[in-house]
């Protein structure tokens, strides 16, 4: 009786080859950053006892100066898992590709040097199959295509968050607290993440759409056409307001909103609050799709522009 054939070098090669390939390409995809509080060196900063000197310190100076090195230490946790996480997305899909291209050429090549016709034919058949595999996994990884996108939006999320927690750092902690501190390390943490980024972007891509129908559908007359440069300027204004500061401008400029021209409040009044009533903080996206509607079709005179700037110089 014939005894079984030991698998050859090149098929245990080649096996390996195509075991590289399938765990590289099963590895989970992460959206979010880690949490900071599961670094042993970090647990002090985010543990419950983190803040038992904050809670027993007085006077308001002195909670003022514990805050301030609470959460500078909860800034620097959070920009570590942050450094992490970028480097992790750039590294995945790299992985993923190469080990593809690797698996496939190193069982293309076995194939084609093996003097056994079934095994080559195996072979051969495995390539196709980690070709056929790769080409799922970078589907699923095109985001690869975009990742400096969502990168630079990521950044440009958490810029401005950590640019209103500097500032309330400056503030006395009767003005701002550690718990509205914490609040915005939440959204700090959140901001750093593949969803939120998607999700930002989809957004500014589906006002931009909206916002270039409208314009093609507004009379340019002469007005309209000699203010774009003061058009222009508000919207970058609005542009760099983060959302507590677009609700509060928002809610600053309701009151000229009934003298808007009336193309402005007919593109602007969807997203307005019931009247009587004022944009709550949780509407950040409302009140800034009603502010670009507005400004987008405002007919801009100086007296009109000057309500603008005021109003955006006062926040």
């Amino acid at each position: 009786m014939a005894m079984p054939r030991q698998p050859t070098f090149r098929t245990r090669l080649a096996s390996s080859l195509l075991l590289a390939s399938l765990a590289s390409g099963c590895a989970p995809f992460i959206g979010f950053p880690d949490d900071p509080a599961a670094r042993s060196a970090l647990k002090s900063y985010f543990g419950p006892d983190s803040e038992a000197e904050y809670r027993d310190s007085d006077p308001d100076a002195v909670r003022t100066a514990v805050r301030n090195r609470i959460v500078r230490q909860r800034l620097y946790g959070y920009d570590l898992e942050y450094s992490d996480f970028k480097r992790g997305l750039a590294s995945q899909g790299n992985i993923v590709s190469v080990g593809g291209g690797l698996a496939v050429l190193g069982l293309s090549g076995v194939a084609a040097t093996t003097g056994n016709l079934a095994t080559a034919g195996a072979l051969a058949a495995a390539s196709a199959g980690v070709i056929g595999a790769q080409g799922l996994i970078n589907k699923e990884l095109y985001f690869q295509k975009t990742l400096p996108a969502l990168v630079a939006q990521m950044d440009a999320a958490r810029d401005r968050i950590i640019a209103k927690i500097l500032d309330g750092l400056v503030l006395p902690d009767s003005s701002y607290p550690l718990v509205r501190a914490n609040v915005d390390l939440a959204r700090l943490k959140d901001a750093g993440s593949i969803e939120s980024a998607i999700g930002t972007i989809s957004e500014q891509a589906n006002l931009a759409k909206i916002d270039a129908a409208r314009e093609v559908t507004i009379d340019r007359d002469a007005n309209f056409l000699g203010t774009m440069d003061a058009r222009r300027q508000i919207r970058l204004r609005l542009n760099a307001l983060g959302d507590t500061e677009v609700v509060r401008l928002a809610n600053a400029m309701l009151p000229a909103f009934t003298d808007a021209p009336e193309a402005a409040r007919t593109l602007a009044q969807r997203y307005a609050p019931p009247p009587g009533q004022r944009f709550t903080a949780a509407q950040a996206v409302q009140a800034r799709r009603f502010l670009v509607f507005w400004s987008g079709s405002e007919t801009m005179t100086p007296d009109r522009q000057a309500t603008w700037m005021r109003a955006i110089d006062a926040l």
